[in-house]
């Protein structure tokens, strides 16, 4: 983009973020077993849902603050669901200002 060092800089660091203080926590699945007979979108909203209400999150700068930075499908349940289906239930449920950045990898080719 022919961008000054500096701004590329700044974008790359709102993308990257820093990896000094990573944090990872395995939670059980089993609820899944219901949501998934709903719906894949259903589930990632269950997911939201536990996720914030299991942390106190105070707005920063009057926009809500997820408990959460990244969220990875490793066991591909999102099958159905189109990357704008993910999108779009994020907009819902935290609005337009606390998330950046959605990144995906296409499961068939690898392309992001």
């Amino acid at each position: 983009e022919n961008l000054p060092q500096g701004e590329f800089e700044k974008r790359f660091y709102r993308f990257q973020g820093q990896n000094n203080n990573v944090k990872v926590k395995y939670l059980s699945s089993d609820f899944m077993n219901d949501s998934l007979k709903i719906g894949e979108m259903e589930t990632l909203e269950a997911i939201f849902n536990q996720e914030s209400s299991s942390h106190d999150v105070m707005p920063v700068d009057g926009v809500k603050a997820a408990p959460f930075n990244v969220i990875v499908d490793l066991c591909g349940i999102f099958k159905l669901s189109t990357i704008y289906d993910v999108r779009s239930l994020i907009l819902q449920h935290f609005g337009a200002n606390c998330f950046h950045y959605i990144y995906h990898i296409d499961q068939i080719d690898g392309s992001d």
